[in-house]
This record gives structure tokens, C-alpha cells and sequence, in this order.
């Protein structure tokens, strides 16, 4: 039985070119990552005041990771895309609803441009097109 998004998402690309080569990423995608979807949903759906502290605290720990292994490949996991990149990309690209612009994280940003650049990459609705 399989629990979890990361756990699902591991088994459907286990074998595959998009498997990551561990479930670090997944896990911080249902993890921490959660803390931006959380954020997000209060600034949407309720009239509370938002805290996105902790939001832009994630993003930053996701920028740094991307700055400092940008020696192992453009991607989350090295240097290819895996289901990893996939995971953590929405809440990324959507973070701008709790207003966090993306110009504060240049690796952030070079990372959600190649993922828009891969091949059947279809672009969801809300997501802000950026030079």
C-alpha cells in the first residue's frame, strides 16, 4: 500500500528516466513545501491577515539548494529533470498569490524557466509568465 503523494509519485516513475535518484525532494514537496500551499489557501479563501515568512523561508532553503549544486546539473536531483522538479514546481510558481516575487531568488527563477521549457510542458492557469 502506498501512503503519501511522494510515495505514489515514486512508484509511478520508479525505473523511469524521471525517477529521482533518492525521495529527498518528494518528501520536502509534502513536507515543508506544504507550508507555501497553507499560505496560499489562507490568502485566497479567508479574509486573515497571511504570514508568509515561513513561505519565503522554503523558497529560500529550494534558491540555495539550486545556487550551490548548480556544479551537479540545473535540477532539484542532478542533471536531469525527475518527478522531483515536478513536485516542488506549483507551489514555486504559484507563490507569488501570497506575494513573493520571484526576483528576491535568481535560482528559483532559472530553474522555473527550464522546467517551462520542457518538451509537453503545459503551463497551469495562474502561473505568471516572467522573462
Amino acid at each position: 500500500m502506498f501512503v503519501g503523494m511522494e510515495s505514489v509519485l515514486m512508484r509511478i516513475v520508479a525505473g523511469t528516466a524521471w525517477a529521482p535518484p533518492d525521495d529527498r525532494w518528494l518528501q520536502f514537496s509534502s513536507g515543508p513545501l506544504e507550508q507555501v500551499y497553507a499560505c496560499r489557501e489562507r490568502s485566497l479563501f479567508t479574509t486573515d491577515p497571511i504570514d508568509n515568512h515561513t513561505a519565503r523561508a522554503v523558497l529560500q532553503h529550494v534558491d540555495d539548494h539550486l545556487a550551490v549544486s548548480r556544479s551537479e546539473g540545473d535540477w532539484l536531483a542532478g542533471d536531469r529533470p525527475t518527478a522531483a522538479d515536478l513536485a516542488v514546481y506549483p507551489a514555486a510558481a504559484l507563490s507569488r498569490d501570497i506575494g513573493i516575487d520571484h526576483d528576491a531568488y535568481p535560482g528559483l527563477r532559472r530553474w522555473m524557466r527550464l522546467i517551462k521549457q520542457l518538451p509537453g510542458f503545459v503551463e497551469m492557469p495562474g502561473i505568471p509568465v516572467f522573462p
